[in-house]
């Protein structure tokens, strides 16, 4: 066996025993806090969104509804609101679309959505 073969094998061995490992360990299983104080400040750190994949717009882009009162993200299944008040999670688009901001005085969200290889922006009423 040659030294390459050889160090392909073991890469892929370490590779495999780190994955079975990775899937028995308790902090893999563990599912994150959803509220706790942070030691360095003193501060309340609260997680809003329940599912992986959320993910909120960059800073210059509007995210917030236009009464402050819920935040846009956007989800693996589509575009989402998360209710700050009551941390409720609400869909408002479904599929495979690409938030672009909400509108500061309406409130609709813009999004594009592609159709085959034509690309379309849209603007959904959030309630």
């Amino acid at each position: 066996m040659t030294p390459r073969r050889r160090s392909l094998l073991c890469l892929s061995a370490l590779f495999a025993t780190s994955l079975a490992g990775a899937a028995d360990s308790p902090v893999a299983a563990r599912e994150p806090a959803t509220d706790w104080i942070d030691a360095d400040t003193g501060h309340r750190v609260v997680r809003l969104s329940r599912e992986a994949g959320t993910a909120s717009l960059y800073f210059n882009q509007n995210a917030y509804t236009p009464d402050g009162k819920k935040l846009i993200v956007t989800t693996p299944g589509g575009i989402s609101t998360i209710d700050l008040a009551t941390h409720a999670i609400e869909q408002v688009v479904a599929g495979d679309v690409r938030i672009i901001m909400a509108g500061h005085k309406t409130g609709d969200v813009y999004y594009t959505k592609r159709d085959g290889a034509e690309t379309f922006v849209y603007a959904t009423k959030i309630a």
